[in-house]
C-alpha cells in the first residue's frame, strides 16, 4: 500500500504544481525550458511509473506467497491501483492537452 500512497502523492503534487505555478503575475503563461507544465508532467509520469512498478512487485509477491502458503484472498490493492492509474492518466492528459 505504500507504493499506492507514493504514486497518488506524486500525481497530485504534479497536477497541483502545474495548476498553481503555470501562470505568471500578469495572468500570462510562463515560458521556460522546465516550467511548471513540464515539471508537473514529469511528476505525474513518475507517479504513473511508480504505480506500474509497485503493481508488478505486488503481483510477484502475491504469486510467491500463494506458492508457499496455498490459496489466499485477493487484495483490493489492484482495484485501487487501477483507479489511481485512471486518475493519473486523466491528469496527464489534462496537462498535455491544455497549452
Amino acid at each position: 500500500m505504500a507504493w499506492l500512497r507514493t504514486a497518488l502523492s506524486l500525481i497530485a503534487i504534479g497536477f497541483t504544481i502545474y495548476k498553481l505555478f503555470s501562470y505568471g503575475p500578469n495572468g500570462a503563461p510562463q515560458a521556460g525550458d522546465l516550467g511548471p507544465r513540464e515539471f508537473g508532467m514529469l511528476m505525474i509520469g513518475g507517479g504513473l511509473a511508480t504505480l506500474v512498478l509497485g503493481l508488478l512487485d505486488q503481483r510477484r509477491n502475491l504469486r510467491r506467497l500463494r506458492l508457499q502458503y496455498g490459496p489466499m484472498p485477493y487484495s483490493s490493492a489492484g482495484i485501487t491501483a487501477g483507479l489511481i492509474g485512471l486518475l493519473g492518466v486523466v491528469g496527464l492528459l489534462a496537462v498535455i492537452l491544455r497549452q
